[in-house]
């Protein structure tokens, strides 16, 4: 990894992608602050943390002195956040950011411009910085720390309703590692990069792929939409993202979450982690607590 020479500011660092970006970017040698909520001890030696509130702005100025290049991840959870990102977005630019790498989603591009993702893409590609907006597909990592977690524990149980449509799911930690590489290196700018897995697969394949790997029966629920938000309300979804989320379910349904793209490969030189890779990492989520491993 080429260094930097500018602090990164990485906004959601607790989160699925900014912890492994600030663990990547500090064991390069790359100044990197971490900027959440409830700041702990960031990942990777040599991190900074800094307390950071979307809802908060008297918490901003702190998170963007001396910062140079951002790592810009809207609030989780919030249907449209421009409202809080656009303003944030043309205060780091006034006072010093150079470089932006933006966290939206697969197929943003697309969307309306009144629609709170594109806006806040928009608003990147203006705001005078050089900048490179990452459009990623499902995580990976939703089936191990998010709302598909409980039934999975629970109930051998995969809620999804999307019948035998596949998803080319994503590694978060391929996120974060396209994400350092379009901070730190050049070539990047003015890029969009569509992030997918190297394979689609269904929800049915995804569990089995689980239930394999924790050595017990996981199985897709082909349940009605509604019930699948009230699964995402009760994990604690804002009704209004639920109700955003029914909207993606419906996209993976109609077969536009299948796609692959080769951006992942040529930005890293390797191909993206596989699920199965995946779910033997994580195999402690799906695991009781008392047989996990220390």
């Amino acid at each position: 990894m080429e260094k930097a020479n500018e602090r990164v500011l990485v906004t959601g660092g607790t989160g699925k992608t900014g912890r492994e970006l600030v663990r990547l970017l500090a064991e390069g040698g790359v100044p990197v602050r971490a900027a959440s909520r409830h700041p702990g001890r960031p990942a990777g030696g040599g991190a900074e943390a800094v307390e950071f509130d979307w809802a908060r702005p008297e918490t901003h100025a702190a998170a963007l002195e001396g910062v140079g290049s951002l790592y810009l991840v809207p609030p989780a959870l919030v249907a449209d956040a421009s409202g809080q990102v656009v303003p944030f977005l043309r205060r780091a630019v006034d006072g010093g950011v150079r470089r932006i790498v933006h966290l939206s989603a697969m197929g943003v591009d697309a969307a309306p411009e009144e629609v709170g993702l594109r806006k806040i893409e928009l608003s990147v590609m203006g705001s005078g910085a050089g900048w490179t907006i990452l459009r990623p597909n499902w995580f990976m990592q939703n089936f191990s720390e998010s709302f598909f977690l409980a039934p999975i524990i629970e109930r051998g149980e995969l809620p999804a309703p999307t019948g035998s449509a596949a998803v080319s799911f994503i590694d978060s930690r391929d996120i974060a590692a396209v994400a350092a590489a379009a901070l730190v290196e050049e070539g990047h700018e003015g890029a969009g990069y569509a992030l997918t897995g190297g394979r689609a697969l269904t929800f049915g394949e995804a569990a089995e792929t689980i239930g394999t790997t924790v050595g017990r029966e996981v199985r897709h629920v082909d349940v009605e939409p509604e019930t699948m938000r009230r699964v995402m309300v009760e994990w604690g979804m804002p009704g209004d993202y639920a109700d955003m989320m029914m909207g993606l379910f419906g996209g993976i349904s109609a077969g536009w979450s299948a796609a692959i793209d080769d951006s992942v490969g040529r930005v890293l030189g390797r191909p993206p982690i596989s699920f199965a890779d995946y779910a033997r990492d994580n195999v402690d989520a799906w695991l009781p607590a008392t047989t996990r491993s220390a």
